[in-house]
């Protein structure tokens, strides 16, 4: 039984109904069980999760992160990952990405309700011939310097989907809300954070999906839910231009709900943009 003790925001099923995507409400249009979801995983800023679970998980036969200010020097160390971030030795990145997913499973139930976000997976894929700063940008995190590693896994997994809102994101001034009005199904939208225009035409500046849920209470699988070769190095990211940032999401967020119902289109209005 996990402890509901600081459950967050989004977990309020009453106050928050709105905002449920899935299980879909009755009405809605429904996301399929199987939907496959994309999540960026900040692997630097795991240090309480490895540090916690030192002692407990196996798999390696070196130390674990003596703390958690240690994460990213730790794995520049075993990994030695080249200028555009590839471990030198692909097979070590993916025994220490497997050990990543041994400390998050220990640890789920410790933090249950400490949120997790997502995007479709078919939107993501994209992406995945980019640079891993790239992968940071699209689905709107600001981290620096340190490693990352995506998992895939569908929506069952994570049993609950919501559309995140302010509350979720706190003082995250890098989160914009979604029009008001629309389906939660139609999930939020993460902020692309490139400076410059994208020149790619498959990766192209668009609007993603975003959901947020629960930790998962199934445990990660790594075969089945890492992805392979995604365990990289981010060197030297860019640091978002806030306002050109948000006028090219204001712009995207326009085209997209356009054609949508009155209450929706009102919200641009309510809401002038940046």
């Amino acid at each position: 039984m996990r402890d509901r003790r600081g459950d967050p925001s989004f977990r309020d099923l009453v106050a928050n109904c709105d905002n449920k995507a899935y299980p879909s409400v009755m009405g809605e249009e429904a996301l399929d069980d199987d939907l496959p979801l994309a999540r960026v995983l900040d692997v630097s800023g795991l240090g309480t999760v490895l540090a916690t679970s030192t002692g407990h998980v196996d798999g390696l036969d070196f130390g674990a992160p003596v703390d958690r200010d240690s994460v990213t020097d730790w794995f520049d160390e075993h990994l030695n990952p080249s200028p555009d971030g590839f471990p030198a030795v692909p097979a070590d990145a993916d025994r220490l990405a497997r050990y990543v997913i041994r400390a998050l499973n220990y640890c789920k139930d410790l933090w249950p309700w400490h949120p997790s976000w997502v995007t479709h997976w078919t939107e993501f894929a994209d992406f995945l011939g980019e640079s891993p700063a790239r992968w940071l940008e699209v689905v709107g995190l600001d981290k620096g310097e340190g490693w990352v590693m995506v998992l895939q896994y569908r929506a069952r997994e994570a049993e609950w989907l919501f559309r995140p809102t302010q509350l979720d994101a706190g003082r995250n001034y890098l989160h914009f809300p979604t029009p008001g009005g629309a389906l939660a199904t139609l999930a939020g939208h993460p902020m692309d954070l490139a400076r410059a225009p994208s020149l790619s035409p498959t990766t192209r500046h668009r609007l993603l999906t975003e959901y947020i849920h629960p930790q998962l209470a199934v445990d990660l699988d790594a075969p089945r839910h890492y992805v392979p070769g995604t365990l990289r190095r981010v060197h030297s990211p860019s640091t978002p231009d806030l306002g050109v940032c948000r006028s090219r999401h204001w712009d995207l967020l326009k085209d997209r709900y356009t054609h949508a119902p009155h209450d929706q289109r009102a919200w641009f209005v309510a809401c002038p943009g940046p």
